[in-house]
């Protein structure tokens, strides 16, 4: 490939007099900006936890693909990325339902090419420094391959033109530039939205559920359990006095029962261990998990019905549900007005769903997307349905906390005399 054909790459085409160290007095998209500090990253303003680098335990969703698994669709997304560049080859689309792994995979990929160097990992910053230097980005592609930027859980983005437009730009951008060295890698669940522009023929199509291997749920299960029969006193216990657990023919039917969900797997194993559960052993917890609807939502249901008879149940988990951004054990305590132990209290019996970090200065977080999604939807969860009028309670508490404005104007937000409560 000649090094002309980088000189037609169009980055920022409407922006003028830019700076990559600082921005002064510039213009970009018609806006006049003078800022003698700052940089052009931080007037993007970007979501420094949203990378593949962040602290998953903070910042979900917590997926990484379990060792030996996935293997198959991970091969053919490398054959995709290092196949040699032609037309209709730039973008592919991973898709498929809620839980089947689509994060854990794109984590998979994106440090698999950030070790080749082949990540880009700002989508305006670092692409727009390395075509300046197009000599060392040509050098690059020739020794390794195009560069790859991973785009994951598209469909989570709330503004559906703003995400169509992107989608069109990209497009129309690989049809004027056939042979620029740049790939995107894109994994969403099935919106139309997103289907309606992806479903083209310049875009490779995957389907994750053609790759759920039962050999790989048959890996996972096989080894938590292992582990667990190693370090669980009781699960020890039984098999000395009754023989191996679980059965061949348990363990087989469980995996039949999970099909290609790794969340679901994640999570049924997760309730079958539960240790905070006093009333049952995982002996008899397993033969009820057969019994469960593979969505998740029958496990969601039941798993937050151990705690639905404490005090502030409801309040803390609508908290978690309709918060924008996910808050630590005081800070969920002190927003709603009661003691720390009292969040514990209910949290403590959800850890299958909900992920409690060690400290009680680290956020709280939902082991899966989902559970939102499920709190959220008055037709699936039913009595744990997050009302949308809470966020005025959660506006009251706000007002309340800070003292601004007077509690005689916040007050008329919200009537605690409401069923709700």
């Amino acid at each position: 490939m000649a090094e002309s054909s980088l000189a037609h790459v169009e980055i920022l085409p409407n922006a003028n007099n830019i700076l990559i160290g600082e921005l002064k007095n510039t213009v970009v998209n018609g806006n006049y900006i003078s800022n003698d500090q700052a940089t052009l990253i931080e007037l993007l303003q970007p979501i420094l936890d949203a990378s593949h680098t962040r602290d998953r335990e903070i910042s979900p969703p917590n997926s990484a693909c379990f060792p030996g698994t996935r293997l198959d669709v991970i091969r053919t997304i490398v054959a995709w990325a290092d196949s040699s560049l032609r037309r209709n080859n730039h973008v592919l689309w991973l898709y498929g339902y809620v839980g089947c792994g689509k994060s854990a995979i794109a984590l998979a990929i994106a440090l698999k090419f950030e070790r080749r160097n082949r990540l880009l990992r700002r989508l305006v910053y670092e692409p727009f420094k390395a075509a300046a230097k197009r000599v060392r980005l040509l050098k690059t592609f020739l020794l390794k391959g195009p560069f790859l930027i991973v785009i994951d859980g598209l469909d989570e983005c709330e503004d559906r033109k703003d995400v169509e437009a992107f989608i069109d730009d990209m497009l129309n951008f690989f049809n004027k530039n056939p042979l620029v060295p740049l790939r995107f890698f894109i994994t969403s669940r099935v919106e139309q939205h997103i289907q309606g522009r992806l479903e083209k023929d310049q875009v490779r199509l995957e389907n994750l559920v053609n790759h759920c291997s039962r050999d790989d749920i048959d890996t996972f299960m096989r080894t938590c359990f292992e582990s667990e029969k190693r370090r669980n006193p009781v699960v020890k216990a039984y098999i000395r006095d009754h023989g191996d657990w679980p059965t061949k023919k348990d363990k087989a039917q469980l995996v039949d029962h999970i099909g290609g969900s790794f969340i679901f797997a994640s999570a049924l194993f997760k309730y079958i261990m539960d240790p905070t559960d006093d009333h049952s052993t995982p002996m008899d917890r397993l033969p009820h998990t057969l019994n469960m609807n593979p969505g998740l939502d029958t496990l969601y249901a039941k798993t937050l019905s151990r705690s639905q008879h404490l005090p502030y149940f409801s309040d803390v988990i609508s908290a978690l549900a309709l918060l924008f951004e996910p808050l630590p054990i005081i800070g969920i305590a002190e927003l709603l007005g009661i003691k720390s132990f009292e969040v514990v209290r209910v949290l403590v019996n959800l850890q299958a769903i909900i992920h409690i970090p060690g400290t009680d200065d680290l956020p709280v977080t939902m082991c899966h997307t989902s559970l939102r999604d499920f709190l959220t939807t008055e037709s699936r969860s039913e009595r744990f349905f997050a009302l949308p009028s809470y966020h005025l309670y959660l506006l009251y508490r706000c007002f309340t906390v800070y003292r601004w404005p007077p509690d005689t104007v916040a007050a008329s937000c919200w009537d605690k005399r409401t069923p709700w409560h």
